[in-house]
């Protein structure tokens, strides 16, 4: 799959960085060897044990990320731009308000369904405010006639009692009369 030898070249390079790693860079630990082949053998299997691991870490980021198709991809891509001398920054070559047209459809259409979502929400709520709306004002007229009734019912009594007054009024005038006469 390595068509263009990408994975060997990156190892290859990787190899001679490792290979870079001298003995002499450690000299601050050969006061703790007694033997000088200790500390070349612990080198050499210090580069080998990084090498093992990068190799491990590059091959499972590879098969994860697919970067050899990838890099295929951005070959062709650049070998496709090889003649083309004009700079652009855009492999597509389309210019920027029609290629981000999908991109601003897609926002809008998803605006569109929240606002939808929006109103059907606000429509369910209005209408249960509408319904709690007429049940407050049947109450309120319930006790509105409540309140004419007992209001009509207070007038009703209190000319009653006035009645009642003003008779116990003229019969205490009586009351009194006869006990003068007596």
């Amino acid at each position: 799959m390595a068509e263009f030898g990408s994975r060997e070249k990156f190892i290859s390079a990787y190899q001679a960085l490792v290979n870079e790693i001298r003995v002499e860079k450690f000299d601050a630990f050969k006061a703790h060897f007694t033997d000088a082949q200790d500390l070349q053998s612990l080198v050499r299997e210090f580069q080998s044990e990084l090498f093992e691991t990068f190799i491990k870490t590059m091959n499972k980021l590879y098969e994860e990320a697919d970067i050899d198709s990838n890099i295929q991809i951005m070959e062709l891509m650049k070998s496709e731009q090889a003649g083309n001398q004009a700079a652009a920054w855009r492999p597509t070559g389309k210019l920027v308000t029609e290629q981000i047209r999908p991109l601003i459809a897609n926002k809008l259409n998803w605006m569109l369904k929240f606002y939808l979502f929006q109103l059907s929400f606000q429509k369910d709520r209005t209408e249960a405010l509408i319904v709690q709306i007429e049940e407050k004002r049947q109450e309120l007229k319930a006790m509105e006639g409540e309140r004419s009734r007992k209001q009509q019912q207070i007038t009703n009594e209190k000319k009653k009692f006035e009645n009642l007054e003003h008779r116990l009024k003229h019969l205490n005038q009586k009351i009194n009369s006869a006990c003068l006469k007596l």
